[in-house]
């Protein structure tokens, strides 16, 4: 019977994995940069990168941190990638993003544009991004620079 039920469990669990796979990622093209973390897609979605917070408008370094992301998708074909939760409550996706062999949300957090914030259970790439904002701050990078964004 436990042999029974354990075979069915697998069979599920490796059915809903394989499905999660083909949805994890996709190559489209990056149409808009709305701001440090969001971006607009050809197909019209908008994407919300997943692990950072990017300055608000009127906030030190927003412009900064939004030319960033725009030199580093805009125009090009992304890879995008999702943890579990698909949507915000704002119905924007919620997705790591990948460029040219290059993980975005990373070098955003990275180069000081943005930092690393934990929501679980997304938390895929939180250890590399806390790490990379740690350096970051010890560094006085990008946003790091100004006492007072802290």
């Amino acid at each position: 019977m436990f042999r029974k039920l354990f075979l069915i469990f697998l069979i599920i669990f490796l059915i809903i994995f394989s499905q999660n796979q083909k949805s994890l990622k996709s190559d489209v093209i990056v149409v808009r940069v709305i701001d440090g973390d969001t971006i607009e897609l050809s197909d019209g979605k908008e994407i919300r990168l997943l692990g950072i917070d990017a300055p608000e408008k009127n906030e030190f370094y927003y412009e900064e941190s939004k030319n960033f992301l725009k030199n580093l998708v805009l125009g090009k074909k992304v890879i995008l990638e999702k943890d579990f939760t698909d949507r915000d409550k704002y119905g924007r996706y919620l997705r790591y993003v990948f460029v040219d062999k290059v993980f975005v949300n990373y070098e955003l957090v990275r180069k000081g544009y943005a930092k690393a914030i934990t929501r679980i259970p997304d938390v895929k790439y939180n250890d590399i991004l806390i790490e990379a904002e740690n350096e970051a701050r010890k560094n006085k990078i990008g946003i790091w620079s100004n006492d007072s964004f802290k």
